[in-house]
């Protein structure tokens, strides 16, 4: 059982002691905007990374969530989560599973800047 907590974790099995993450170790949460409203029932603590789903790259290279109501949760996920685990990081999954001739070139213009900002 490991815990937010080090005092709760249990450390050792048959007198030995059980290391439970490396360094390198990673643990990845994926969470979709429409779930921000289970904030309060993720122990951010015992993640390394977030997975934000689904982003949208817009023709002017800015990412909108593609749930707007999310956007104005997506501050306090952030906030709930760097309190319990100042070192996690997030990302955003992007969208594009279906291709319009207007989706792609979007997509085709956002690489194009993000390409350019790397430069």
């Amino acid at each position: 059982m490991i815990s937010c907590n080090n005092d709760e974790d249990e450390n050792v099995e048959n007198n030995n002691e059980i290391i439970l993450f490396s360094e390198q170790a990673r643990v990845v949460g994926y969470l979709p905007t429409w779930r921000f409203a289970l904030t309060d029932k993720i122990d951010f603590c015992k993640l390394t990374h977030i997975n934000i789903a689904f982003g949208n790259p817009m023709v002017d290279g800015t990412i909108q969530l593609s749930n707007q109501s999310a956007i104005s949760s997506l501050e306090q996920l952030i906030n709930t989560a760097k309190s319990q685990n100042s070192s996690i990081k997030f990302y955003i999954s992007l969208a594009g599973g279906v291709l319009s001739t207007q989706v792609a070139d979007t997509w085709k213009n956002f690489l194009q800047i993000v390409k350019i900002d790397q430069n």
